[in-house]
This record gives structure tokens, sequence and C-alpha cells, in this order.
């Protein structure tokens, strides 16, 4: 199953932040009705269990990179050791150079262990985890 089934595309939404969960999952119903966030989850922990069981029903992944306890980009990482396929779009308020060097590990993942290649260096802008810069503004409208 590819994420794409009936009913559309599948979210997996990853926020440690309730709030951000619901205004997501309200604009998401507004302005894309096909597209269901049929599962979130507040901690890395939870959002990897979820990965595990159902990897394969989701069309995307939007991950918190600031999460308390696990980290976006350690849960980005252990969600390439478990599946190659499925996008996993970043979310961050943050500076995105906060995230440089821990989403280049988790890149390596995903190039030694999804590709025959040889790992390569890979720049911030190839990184298997894209990270979307939101701002609280874009949130509230």
């Amino acid at each position: 199953m590819t994420g794409k089934t009936v009913g559309g595309p599948k979210i997996l939404l990853v926020d440690d932040d309730k709030i951000v969960v619901e205004a997501l999952t309200d604009l998401f119903k507004r302005i894309l009705p096909a597209v269901s966030i049929v599962d979130s989850a507040t901690s890395g922990v939870e959002a990897l269990e979820l990965f595990a069981s159902n990897a394969d029903q989701y069309a995307l992944v939007l991950l918190d990179m600031s999460l308390e306890g696990m980290q976006g980009p350690e849960v980005c990482r252990r969600m390439r050791l478990m599946d190659c396929s499925t996008p996993i779009l970043g979310m961050t308020s943050f500076s995105l150079n906060r995230y440089r060097v821990p989403l280049a590990a988790a890149v390596s993942v995903r190039v030694t262990r999804c590709s025959s290649n040889k790992p390569s260096p890979v720049s911030f802008q190839d990184v298997s985890c894209p990270v979307l810069k939101l701002r609280w503004r874009l949130m509230r409208s």
C-alpha cells in the first residue's frame, strides 16, 4: 500500500504542540480536503511506533524538528532505517542552521541503506528529510 488509498493520501503528523497539531489538521481539512491526517504523535517514540506499524499507509510524514526528548532529526534517521520510500518533511520555526549536522547524519542512513551506490557527500538541500520553516503567524491565520 502506498498511502494513496481510497479516501486520498494519508499523513502522519508529529508535533509535541497540540495547538500546532490541531491547527495543521484544520488547515489540511480546509485547503486539501482529499488529504487526511490519519495519525498524530506528540513524541518521537510514539511517532516511531506508529510508523513501524503503518509506514506503508502514509503518503507523507510531517515531522517537527524540535520535539521534546528524541529530536526530529533522530526520529527521521530511525524512520529511514525502517523505510526508505515514505517522504518525510521536517517542520521548524527555528533557524535551519540548527539542523544541518543532524539531518546530514539522517541522510547518510538513507544513502547507505536505500541505495546500491556508495555514500557520497550530500548537501543540506538534498537531505531525505527536507525542512519546512513554519512561522507561528502562518498557523494563526
